[in-house]
Formats: structure tokens, C-alpha cells, sequence
């Protein structure tokens, strides 16, 4: 549960080099987890991990994913973790992307021989079809109020579509599919009777922007068929042609107009549909967001910690105030 409907992330997690959207890359061998275990947690465990459930449900989906059960300990292990190496508040809600990307650096660190990668898509996806039909996890968002929580819990089906004026965020375990093909909610509750409980109709649920859009997956390493250093790459190319094409598009706005051309010269010749995206944005919008990027882009080669988090912080800010990526 978080204390926010939308937690913007900070921009050492947003868009970093290993946050792949469905398409990045290429997944094959897609592992058939049917027989591994759930991971039961509870993110109640501990004051520590109260808020947690950015974190706990990707433990889960690892978790089935590779046949960990899990413990508590763990659990708290990884929240600290998160304290120590990512400046995550306890008691606190926290961006989807920053709980994904902690859990595989935590994981990977802890068990680098079975090394794991997450990516996001949507939903009708074909590779996260494929994935639930393997009986994988799905992470997700949802916004819930006393109605959601009245329905599901009466006989475990959520039968509900649209629950207006949400109270707060929560990221449960995930969905997934069962024998009879019902598709299921596994929260991160273990003591509560109604962890488990099945959606009835989770296109509609998207739909009406009950459930956010964006779907996580996580898979071994070596389910990508490419060169992982040569996408890192290739993100890392994209993430900083953005930041100079929004940078150009502030710059742009004010330069003499006979410079004006040649601007746009090089913007169109280094990725044009980006510079038309720049075109129709208020310009203090436009700032914030060239600043994001230009943010997110040179912590990386920032080695001091205390600096990479005032950056990070500031483009926080940024993209709470102006809704910036």
C-alpha cells in the first residue's frame, strides 16, 4: 500500500538501461513455473516492510519464477537493502520501477548465478500471454477504495469494474491464471482469507483506469536472445539523444530566427518524431522535462552518492509538478 495514488519515480530508476519495455529485446524459452512455489508474504510483517508492497511483489514473482520460497528474513533483507543502497524511506510507498529494479539488483547480488531481468508492457502483450499461460506472475498497479476491498472480499471475486475517487495505490503479488482459467490476484497478505481472489473482468478493470496500463514481468537472463550490453547500449543512446532534443526545443524557442532553421536541421535529422512531440508543449512543461532527462542522463557518471540523490531528488520534484517521464 502506498500513500500516494501516482509515486513519480526518481530518475536514477526511470528509464535506466536495464528497464526494458516489451520490444527492447527479444524473449525466448520462457520457462513453465506451474509446479514452483508462491511465495506466502506478508509485507505486515514488519513495521519496516508496512508500506513495502513495491518491493515484496516482485520478491513474490522471482519467487515463482524460480522456485524460492521466500522467508520473512528475505523480505527484510531486501527493505534494507532498498534503505541502504536506494534511499528508500521505510514506512513509506514507492515508485513501481525503483521496487522492480531494487529487487534485481538485490536478487542478482544476493544469487548471481541465476541472474534475472524485468521488462514492462501491457497486458494483451503476447509475451506476457505467453508468460501467464507458463503460469508466471504479473506485477501490476491498482488504485482501490472501501468498495473495491467490500466486493472482493465478500466471495472472493471481484466483480466490479469501476471504483471512483480511489483512496490508495497498492501493488499485490500479481495475476496470474488457474486451471479452470480464471485469472487470479495473489496479494502480499498472508494472513488475510482473502488473498486470492479472481477478476472478473480485468480488460474493463484497465479500461477504467482501475488497474494502471503497465504490466511487469520478470524473467532469467537468459531468456534474451540479443546481446544484453548492446541494448544497454542502444537505451543509453536513446535516453541521450532525448535529452538533446529537448534541450534544443527549450533552446530553440528563444534563439534569433535565423538559427532557428539549423535547430531544426539536426532535430529532424537525429530523431524527427521526437522534435514534433517537443513542438506543442507549454514551454515550462518543455523545460522540466529536457531538465528530467538531462537529470536522469549524467547522474550515471556522477560517482559521488550524496550528489546522485540531490539529482535524483530534484527530478522527483520535477516530475510530480509537471508530469514529466
Amino acid at each position: 500500500m502506498v500513500k500516494h495514488i501516482d509515486i513519480p519515480d526518481a530518475a536514477y530508476e526511470r528509464n535506466n538501461e536495464m528497464d526494458f519495455i516489451a520490444g527492447d529485446v527479444t524473449v525466448q524459452n520462457i520457462p513453465d513455473v506451474r509446479d514452483h512455489v508462491i511465495p506466502k508474504l506478508n509485507q505486515w510483517n514488519y513495521d519496516l516492510s508496512g508500506s513495502a508492497c513495491t518491493m515484496v511483489w516482485p520478491m513474490i514473482q522471482t519467487g515463482r519464477l524460480l522456485n524460492i520460497d521466500f522467508k520473512p528474513s528475505e523480505m527484510l533483507n531486501l527493505i534494507q537493502w532498498c534503505i541502504n543502497n536506494a534511499w528508500y524511506v521505510a514506512g513509506y510507498g514507492w515508485g513501481t520501477d525503483q521496487g522492480t529494479n531494487s529487487m534485481r539488483k538485490w536478487h542478482n547480488e544476493t544469487d548471481p548465478h541465476r541472474q534475472i531481468f524485468y521488462m514492462k508492457g501491457f497486458f494483451s502483450d503476447p509475451t506476457f500471454q505467453e508468460a501467464l499461460r507458463k503460469w508466471h506472475i504479473l506485477g501490476f498497479t491498482y488504485k482501490w477504495n472501501k468498495e473495491y476491498n467490500d466486493d472482493y472480499r465478500s466471495d472472493l471475486v471481484l466483480d466490479g469494474t469501476d471504483f471512483p475517487d480511489p483512496t490508495y495505490g497498492h501493488r499485490p503479488g500479481g495475476v496470474m491464471y488457474m486451471e479452470s482459467g480464471k485469472i487470479m490476484v495473489q496479494d502480499n497478505y498472508e494472513w488475510s482469507k482473502s488473498n486470492v481472489y479472481e477478476l472478473k473482468d480485468i480488460d474493463a478493470l484497465i479500461k477504467n483506469g482501475v488497474f494502471y496500463q503497465t504490466f511487469y514481468l520478470i524473467l532469467p537472463v537468459q531468456s534474451i536472445t540479443e546481446d544484453i550490453e548492446a541494448v544497454k547500449r542502444k537505451k543509453l543512446m536513446e535516453k541521450s539523444l532525448k535529452t538533446l532534443l529537448y534541450t534544443l526545443s527549450v533552446c530553440h524557442d528563444s534563439c534569433p530566427s535565423d538559427v532557428k532553421p539549423m535547430i531544426q536541421s539536426l532535430a529532424n535529422t537525429l530523431k524527427p518524431l521526437t522534435w514534433k512531440e517537443t513542438l506543442g508543449m507549454l514551454p515550462e512543461r518543455k523545460f522540466a522535462q529536457a531538465l528530467t532527462y538531462t537529470l536522469s542522463f549524467v547522474r550515471n557518471y556522477l560517482p559521488d552518492a550524496e550528489v546522485q540523490k540531490m539529482i535524483s531528488d530534484l527530478a522527483m520534484v520535477l516530475r510530480e509538478k509537471y508530469r514529466t517521464e
